[in-house]
């Protein structure tokens, strides 16, 4: 994105729906589904999605590699 589309005008990524599920499959939600918490019930992005937040680093390492690339990162 960073080496075709911001000249553009397009920097923003957006991570959005089931993020914190690690069995996701689909754009649909499933009820009941596993979701990735802390400690103190704070959901958390599931490491088989987002290797980079593996024990516990969230999306600080993903937020760090595209803000270096002069792009936005929202989350949904």
């Amino acid at each position: 994105m960073a080496e075709h589309l911001l000249r553009y005008g397009w920097k923003l990524l957006t991570v959005d729906i089931q993020w914190y599920e690690p069995e996701a499959s689909g754009h649909g939600y499933r009820a009941n589904a596993p979701l990735v918490m802390d400690e103190f019930g704070r959901l958390e992005p599931a490491p088989n999605r987002f290797p980079s937040a593996a024990e516990g680093a969230g999306f600080k390492p993903l937020a760090d590699y595209v803000h270096a690339k002069g792009l936005q990162l929202g989350i949904t």
